[in-house]
C-alpha cells in the first residue's frame, strides 16, 4: 500500500515504469476499482482476470492505493522506478465516470457540471478503438469538435469533424456520431477537466 496525499478515494490512476518496457497501468472507477486494468498504451478491453497481480485486488481507499507483483506496477528488478498519477472527482473541476453507447448519430449527453476543456474516452468493452482525446479550448474551439489525439498511437491528431463530432456544452459533451471510438453499443470510461473551474 502507497499513501497518496488525496482526501478522497481515487477515481482514476495511471501507473508507469520510468526505467523499463512496461505498460502504462490505468484503473478507473467505470471498471471497478482494485480489479479492472486498462493500457493506456494499447487499445485493449478492459481485463477483469489481473486484479490481484496489478491492484492486489484492492481498491484505492482515501489514504492509499495498492500495487501488486506485476512489473507494470511493481518490478522489482532491474533498478525500476515508478510514477503515479491519480485523480478524485471535484465539482465543477474533474469528473471520471461511465455511459452507455448507443449507435446512434444521437449519442448520449453525458453530465459533467461544467464546460469541458478536455475530455478523455475509452470503450472497455471492445479492443479496437483507440483512447480519444478531445480538446475544447485549444486545438478545436467550436461545435461540433472532432480534432482527436489517441494516446496509445504515434499518430498526429485527426480531425473527425464530419464523421465523429461531438459538441460541447455548458455542463456537459453531447456524442453526434455512432463510430465505435465513443459511441458504439459498449460501454464508455471518461474523465474530463473543466474549461473554467469554477473551485
Amino acid at each position: 500500500t502507497i499513501s497518496h496525499g488525496l482526501l478522497e478515494q481515487p477515481k482514476f490512476v495511471i501507473i508507469k515504469d520510468l526505467k523499463n518496457a512496461n505498460a502504462w497501468a490505468v484503473q478507473h472507477v467505470g471498471t471497478t476499482l482494485g480489479t479492472g486494468l486498462l493500457k493506456l498504451n494499447a487499445t485493449n478491453a478492459v481485463d477483469n482476470t489481473v486484479a490481484s497481480a496489478v491492484w492486489n485486488s484492492t481498491a484505492p481507499t482515501s489514504s492509499f492505493f495498492s500495487v501488486g507483483t506485476s512489473g507494470d506496477v511493481n518490478y522489482t528488478t532491474n533498478s525500476a522506478e515508478y510514477i503515479a498519477y491519480l485523480w478524485h472527482d471535484v465539482p465543477g473541476l474533474q469528473k471520471f465516470g461511465t455511459y452507455e453507447g448507443n449507435n446512434s448519430t444521437d449519442g448520449p449527453y453525458i453530465e459533467l457540471g461544467f464546460r469541458p476543456s478536455i475530455i478523455i474516452f475509452k470503450n472497455i468493452d471492445s479492443g479496437t478503438p483507440n483512447w480519444e482525446i478531445y480538446d475544447f479550448t485549444e486545438r478545436d474551439k467550436t461545435n461540433p469538435y472532432g480534432k482527436v489525439l489517441s494516446p496509445n498511437t504515434t499518430g498526429a491528431e485527426s480531425d473527425v469533424s464530419g464523421s465523429y463530432p461531438a459538441d460541447a456544452l455548458s455542463k456537459g459533451i453531447k456524442i453526434r456520431h455512432n463510430g465505435a471510438a465513443v459511441n458504439a453499443a459498449n460501454t464508455y470510461v471518461y474523465m474530463a477537466w473543466a474549461e473554467a473551474p469554477s473551485v
